[in-house]
Formats: C-alpha cells, sequence, structure tokens
C-alpha cells in the first residue's frame, strides 16, 4: 500500500502514521511553526496527508513523497469545494451603493479616488410623470463624481433608467416605465428616448438586454419580440445619443453589481424569463445561457423557472423547482456564493444558506459602472 494513503491512527495504534504528517511543534524546514494563541498551547495532531497522484512514476520514497505534496500543494486550483469554508467577504452597506459597488469590483477604485460627494440641492425634473417618481428608488441624488453613466435595463416587464457617477452613486433618480406590447425595438426605443430626455448630462452608456448577444448585436429576445433577432442595439444607440455605448445580458450586469468579487459566484434573475451569469474573483464568465439549456420532460430551465413557470404550477411548487435548480447549479458550478435577484425573486419562500441572497433590483443598474471596467 502507497504510504501516502495510510490513514493516519491515534497514538497508541499498532499502525505506523503517515510519513507525510507533520507535527505542528516540529522544527523541519517544510512546514513552520505556528505561533499558538496567548494562553493556549499549540495542537500537536498530525496534519493528512494528500493522496498520491493517480498515474505518477516517482517511487514511494520519505523524499519523493514530501516533494510530490509540495507540488501539490503549489499547483492546487484556487476553487473551492463543497467542503471548503465560505470565503470571508467585506460587509455590504445597504445606505451606501458606492461602498457595495466597491466591495463587488475592486477595479473601479484606485487609491484616492473615492472622495465625498456634495450633496446636489436640485430638484427632480418636473417633466417626471407620477408613475416614475412613485417608482424612484435608491438614495439621495448626489453630485456627480467623474464620469456619468447612463444604465438602462431593458426587462420583459419593465424599462429602467438611472444616471451614475464613477463611484457608483446615483447622479439621477432612477425611472421606469412599463415595457410596450409589442416590445418591438422601434417600440422600446421611443420609451428610452422619453426616459433619456428626463437625465442630465451623461458621458457613455450601459445597456442590459434579456437575451443573447454578440458584439453589440442582439441575436434573440424570447420574452419580448421576434423583431430584435439580428438588431444591432449597441450602434442604434451610439448613433442616436452620440455616446459611447456597452450592451451585456441583464442577468450580466445585474451580477456585476451583486457580486463580492471572491470565489466562484453564480447570478441568477427571475423575472419576466430566467437570467444567468457566472463569476469567477470578480470577472465575468461570459457565454452563459442556462434558461434555454433542456431541464426536465424535454423542457428548459426557463419554462419552469421563469413568469410562465410560476403561473403554470403556482407559487408552492415554484419555489420547489427553484429549490432543485439551486441544488443542481451548486453541483453543476461549484459555486461559492448564490446571487438570486429579479422581480420574482420576492415570491421565494424557501430556506436559503448563508451563501445565498436576495439582491435588490436597483443593483441591475448599479452594474451599469463596472461594465466599463472589465470588459
Amino acid at each position: 500500500m502507497d504510504p501516502c494513503l495510510t490513514p493516519i491512527t491515534p497514538t497508541g495504534s499498532s499502525t505506523p502514521p503517515c510519513p507525510l504528517a507533520q507535527p505542528s511543534s516540529s522544527s523541519s524546514s517544510r512546514s513552520p511553526p505556528t505561533e499558538p494563541s496567548p494562553g493556549k498551547t499549540a495542537p500537536t495532531t498530525p496534519t493528512p496527508c494528500l493522496p498520491a497522484a493517480p498515474h505518477s512514476s516517482m517511487s514511494t520514497g520519505s523524499t519523493d513523497l514530501v516533494s510530490l505534496r509540495k507540488a501539490l500543494c503549489h499547483n492546487a486550483m484556487p476553487f473551492a469545494s463543497p467542503l471548503d469554508p465560505i470565503p470571508k467577504v467585506p460587509p455590504r452597506d445597504a445606505k451606501s451603493p458606492a461602498k457595495r459597488l466597491q466591495s463587488c469590483c475592486p477595479l473601479l477604485y484606485n487609491a484616492g479616488e473615492m472622495t465625498k460627494p456634495i450633496q446636489n440641492t436640485a430638484k427632480p425634473s418636473s417633466k417626471a410623470t407620477a408613475q416614475e417618481k412613485s417608482s424612484a428608488k435608491g438614495p439621495s441624488v448626489k453630485a456627480p463624481n467623474g464620469p456619468v453613466t447612463l444604465c438602462v435595463d431593458i426587462g420583459g416587464t419593465g424599462l429602467k433608467m438611472m444616471a451614475l457617477d464613477a463611484t457608483g452613486l446615483p447622479a439621477s433618480e432612477r425611472l421606469r416605465e412599463l415595457t410596450p406590447n409589442p416590445a418591438t425595438p422601434d417600440s422600446v426605443l421611443a420609451i428610452l428616448e422619453t426616459l433619456k430626455k428626463q437625465m442630465p448630462a451623461f458621458d457613455r452608456v450601459s445597456v442590459g438586454f434579456p437575451g443573447v448577444i454578440k458584439h453589440g448585436t442582439t441575436l434573440a429576445a424570447f420574452n419580448l419580440d421576434p423583431a430584435w433577432a439580428d438588431f444591432p442595439l449597441e450602434k442604434t444607440l451610439q448613433k442616436r445619443w452620440k455616446k459611447p455605448v456597452r450592451l451585456a445580458n441583464d442577468a450580466s450586469i445585474q451580477g456585476y453589481g451583486a457580486i463580492h468579487g471572491k470565489g466562484v459566484e453564480l447570478c441568477l434573475t427571475l423575472g419576466t424569463g430566467l437570467g444567468s451569469s457566472l463569476f469567477t474573483n470578480g470577472h465575468l464568465c461570459p457565454g452563459l445561457e442556462l434558461a434555454h439549456h433542456p431541464w426536465r420532460k424535454g423542457l428548459t430551465y426557463e419554462d419552469f423557472l421563469g413568469k410562465r413557470g410560476l403561473d403554470k404550477y403556482g407559487k408552492k411548487q415554484w419555489n420547489k423547482l427553484v429549490a432543485k435548480a439551486i441544488a443542481q447549479t451548486s453541483q453543476l458550478f461549484n459555486w461559492d456564493f448564490l446571487h438570486i435577484g429579479g422581480g420574482n425573486a420576492k415570491h421565494l419562500t424557501i430556506d436559503l444558506a448563508k451563501n445565498i441572497r436576495i439582491v435588490p433590483n436597483e443593483e441591475g443598474l448599479l452594474g451599469g459602472v463596472a461594465l466599463w471596467h472589465d470588459l
């Protein structure tokens, strides 16, 4: 039997311990001793050894095994296993979108870049409708700090717009209008033009779109209208608004506003459809479209977890389906954190683990600033 696979036995057992086990009190140069806490003695429990490489041609001598152990430790993958402890993350301050954005996307912040914004005493535009004013959410508007990003969220049921400064603080109120029916490109762009006129001056535009996107072109939008197939949305907005535009899947932008920036993080949006985005250490892994992946009985994840599934199966059964999807995605992606957003997240009644949280809808707009720093 390979000595590296020999189990560690209690003191007094006749079976010899693993030759790689290292008591913490050892003075070996392979593992420096750990200083005990005040008033406590250092533990003497041997360190479990790693399994031998299955195809290694190395001998089983102690020197070679130690070299193997060091090599395995040095080349270990950074992704956590389900048994690993959940990494610690910065506390989230619900009153400060800038701090939330800083914790989720450290690429935005250099030393000394964060400054205290000046209170904006200007009153909201009188042109805003009562519906738009009543739907405005988030903290009070601040004077812009750095370039202003106009963040647009195109959804199956609502069109949202908000201006943010470079630190993620709001430079305008959050406005919302219902998605038109039919939601053709012309009808949607007409409403966006109306909302834009109520926004302050901006320098760039981030657009979240609920469909398949490639190189600034919408390939499909199953929850809007077939007319969005092969529509050059990014170039169209650049031509109309005379500003640089970046287009991304709405779940990806919401993920930028929700993630902690550590480990593997999966973001799901439960709305008219199902949005999904995957991040590793704060960086987007593009191309994930879980919604249209086959799941059960020839139907897709979106068929069960989107609005159609909620209406068809009812809240109780729909919650069970969401719980099953959470378990399956955990096995599939081995995520450290799961963030669930979207308009239908409010219907969740299942118990969630500590590394799963419900995110507010406005984080779908906050991620629009980060879109300019990681693509």
